[in-house]
């Protein structure tokens, strides 16, 4: 198995227990490790046979800019 990290995603949000916090909205810094098997990737050149970075970049920032939550924890489990 291969891994492909994403680093740095940025993106406001709105997250935390205190109520400023969760109606002001905040810088967040997300990295993610994804756990994959790139052989057919890497043999067929195909986007389709891999991780497509772009999407999951995209479905970061609509959890981290979505609806509130309180625990971070919350947030990662997302």
């Amino acid at each position: 198995m291969d891994t492909i990290r994403l680093h740095g995603v940025r993106v406001m949000g709105c997250h935390g227990v205190f109520p400023e916090e969760r109606t002001r909205a905040q810088p967040f810094v997300v990295d993610v490790a994804l756990t994959v098997d790139t052989r057919q990737a890497a043999a067929t050149d195909a986007l389709a046979h891999t991780i497509d970075y772009g999407a999951v970049a995209t479905g970061i920032h609509a959890i981290v800019a979505g609806p509130s939550v309180q625990l971070i924890e919350t947030l990662a489990e997302r």
